[in-house]
């Protein structure tokens, strides 16, 4: 080994093996036109090595030439399993008695490439390799085909045409909606994990799937710890976050706010976490406010006050401004009874055809209850 790491390997080291598949890839051999993929690859591993070399040589403004030249491979065979192309590391450089550049180089570009198919690409640049070097392998891929990056025994990424495309189209016209939004997420917690600033959460979404996401400040793991100590486990949260969307992923970034929702056992429990919730679509011709929480608990304490038969035949729902709303539909006769501003029952009944009746105002549930079962023994 020379005074700057250099050191010829006495035994060849294989590579990390790419594999190709599908398409063109299942007959004998390599397509030629493939082969160009094997040379961005290898040129990929030396602009890796070289973001890395200057990491690790803060003051250094150029990487000398024999590092770039130590990150080479060679083609020496193909195995089974569509194309599996044998590659061969040329040369070995170390940076110290313990650093393989060449591993960390491999290691760099499947971070890359992991990132861009999560929809992550301003990540993968991050790493130090040039997007347009990026996208310049694969290019020759037809739809069908796929390349897979070995990370471990267990773990690969899978690269394809149309991951490349949507990348490029990304490029070209940086995704806004990938730019950190507002949301908010329903669900019950199944588990949190702290860390040194801050920590993980998993939440198990109302209408299924699990969802992943992070938070960085004390009161957040708070309001969690709460919300998962609840001993029977029913009481759903809802959580305002900051969060990153692509079509691959959402990656959560903050938690903002945390309410907890809990109702007694009853046949319409889970129409109220339905109206928790609800997400509005981009294709909404009126913009919803989340519905509040105490609006729900307000409908369910009416809820409740009423004879069985007509608190479960009752319509919910929520008007512009997140307002909750309980409402019948008794032969011509509509009878609605909504949360307003101050938690306070507003009532009106409408027959079909005419103008809805002046609005009642009731502040407490039992006056309320009575009127709605007059209003609709009436129709």
């Amino acid at each position: 080994m020379d005074e700057d790491g250099a050191a010829e390997a006495t035994e060849p080291l294989r590579a990390t093996p790419l594999r190709f598949r599908n398409g063109r890839y299942e007959g004998r051999g390599m397509p030629l036109a493939a082969i160009d993929d094997l040379r961005e690859y290898q040129l990929l591993l030396q602009e890796a090595a070289r973001a890395i070399w200057l990491e690790r040589h803060p003051g250094s403004k150029k990487v000398p030439q024999k590092v770039i030249e130590s990150v080479s491979l060679r083609l020496v065979a193909f195995e089974p399993g569509s194309v599996i192309p044998v590659l061969e590391r040329e040369a070995t450089l170390d940076l110290s008695t313990d650093f393989d550049l060449f591993l960390a180089a491999e290691a760099r570009v499947d971070e890359a490439f992991a990132a861009i198919v999560e929809g992550r690409d301003a990540d993968a640049v991050a790493l130090g390799i040039d997007g347009r070097r990026l996208h310049a392998f694969g290019k020759r891929l037809t739809t069908t085909e796929r390349v897979e990056f070995k990370r471990t025994e267990q773990q690969s990424v899978t690269y394809s045409k149309e991951l490349r495309k949507a990348s490029i189209k990304r490029a070209e016209k940086p995704d806004t909606q990938n730019e950190p939004k507002t949301l908010t997420y329903v669900g019950l917690l199944r588990g949190i994990e702290t860390k040194e600033n801050g920590g993980t959460f998993k939440l198990r979404r109302f209408g299924g799937g699990e969802l992943g996401g992070s938070f960085d400040d004390p009161e957040s793991f708070k309001d969690l710890k709460e919300a998962l100590d609840l001993v029977d486990g029913s009481s759903f949260v809802r959580l305002t976050v900051r969060a990153r969307v692509s079509d691959a992923s959402t990656t959560i970034e903050s938690v903002t706010q945390v309410e907890q929702f809990d109702v007694e056992d009853s046949p319409w429990r889970h129409r109220l976490r339905e109206l928790l919730a609800y997400e509005p679509s981009d294709d909404d011709e009126i913009d919803h406010d989340p519905v509040r929480i105490e609006d729900l608990q307000q409908i369910d304490r009416l809820l409740s006050a009423l004879p069985g038969d007509l608190a479960t035949t009752a319509a919910l729902g929520s008007a512009p401004g997140g307002h909750t709303f309980a409402e019948w539909t008794a032969a011509n006769r509509l009878v609605r009874v909504q949360i307003d501003e101050d938690l306070d029952f507003k009532a009106y009944q409408k027959i079909l055809g005419a103008r809805p009746a002046a609005r009642l105002h009731f502040d407490h549930v039992e006056d309320v209850s009575a009127w709605v079962q007059e209003a609709v023994a009436e129709s």
